[in-house]
Formats: C-alpha cells, structure tokens, sequence
C-alpha cells in the first residue's frame, strides 16, 4: 500500500502543472464566454450553453489531454524501465496512474460546474443559474463520453510515445464507433431499456478501454 500512495503522489507530482492549468482556464473560460461572447443572450440559453455545452467540452478536452499523457510519458522520457524494476508489481504503477485519471475525472466536473454557476450568476440575467442544474442534467450522455475518450486515450497512451497521437487517436476512434452505430441503424424506442443502453453501453465502452489498457 505504501508503495501505491508513493507512486500515485509521482503521478499527481508530474501532473500538477497540467491540473493547475486546467482549474485555472475551468474558471476563466466560462467568464469569457458568458461575459463576452455571449453578453445580451437570454438566461435560458446562458444555462443551455454552459450545462450542455461548455462543461461536457471542458471536461472532454481535460480528460484526454491527461490521459493521453500519462503512459506515453514514461515511455518517451524511458522512465519506464526504471519503473519496471521498482521492488513493486508494475501492476501497481498503471493502477496509480488508473486512479490519477478516476479521481481528476470525479473531481473536475465539480470544479467546472461550480465555475459555470459563478460565472452566469455573475455575467447573465437574473436567476439564470437557476436553469443549470437542468441542463446538466441533460448533459449527463455528454459527460460520460468524456469518460469514454479519456479512457481510450488512456489505452492508446499506452500504445503510443506520443501524448497527442493517443488523444487524436481515442477522438478517431470514438468518431468511428459512433459512425458506425449510426450506420448500423439499430432500432431505439423510448423506454427503460433504452434509457438503459444510453448509460450503461459508453460505461461498458469506458471499462473495456481500461482494461485493455491495464492488459497492453
């Protein structure tokens, strides 16, 4: 156990700077946008933006850009092979760097949203941030497919020295899937069952790549 917290507190070392950076642009994107992009809009549309728009985005783009680096870091520095002889399972350097992704992953959005409700309190119409906590709701698919691109960047982070190459190669191949989801025509009806697979398939699809990386 102490070795894990060790390694995790590397992770979270070599990945402070892109975290600070991260809060920090959570906090002044949504300003720019709700005070100046978007100054004069109805308070209905500052919520739908920021709830189904700018969060799911930031939290896409966030996820990738620290996943896909992750893996690929080691192995263009070669950090790796000192880690492949640490008196630890290397099993326990991909499960420190596992937990990195999951614990920025739960703790971002929460960041971003609490920015997203300063900001169009601050910026928009009265009682606009009222309207958020819906449209997060319904930004809850758009969520999860951040997930679902952070954990194939995370797989392909591990096939590739390159962070960036990972993060493309995950948009790529999260395009295909959907493309071909499209192409397949599956019947949908509005239902449980339906409700269902909206969840459960992109959670499945984020496991899978965790795994798969977990395996290469």
């Amino acid at each position: 156990m102490r070795g894990f917290v060790t390694l995790l507190r590397r992770e979270i070392r070599d990945a402070r700077w892109h975290l600070v950076a991260s809060a920090v642009l959570a906090v002044a994107i949504p300003f720019v946008l709700h005070g100046w992009l978007m100054d004069g809009a109805s308070a209905e549309i500052m919520a739908k933006a920021g709830g189904r728009w700018f969060v799911p985005i930031l939290f896409a783009l966030f996820t990738a850009a620290m996943a896909s680096d992750l893996v690929a870091r080691d192995v263009a520095t070669r950090r790796i092979d000192a880690l492949a002889v640490l008196p630890v399972p290397l099993s326990h350097v991909w499960a420190a760097k596992l937990a990195l992704v999951v614990g920025a992953s739960l703790l971002f959005p929460v960041w971003t949203i609490v920015a997203e409700a300063i900001a169009i309190e601050a910026t928009s119409r009265p009682y606009a941030s009222g309207l958020l906590p819906e449209a997060l709701l319904d930004a809850i698919p758009s969520l999860i497919g951040g997930l679902v691109l952070g954990t194939a960047s995370f797989f392909l982070s591990t096939l590739t020295e390159r962070g960036m190459s990972a993060a493309l190669g995950a948009i790529v191949l999260l395009v295909g899937i959907v493309l071909g989801v499209q192409f397949a025509d599956l019947p949908a009806a509005p239902g449980a069952m339906t409700t269902f697979a909206t969840y459960a398939v992109p959670i499945g699809l984020a496991a899978a790549f965790a795994i798969a990386s977990r395996t290469s």
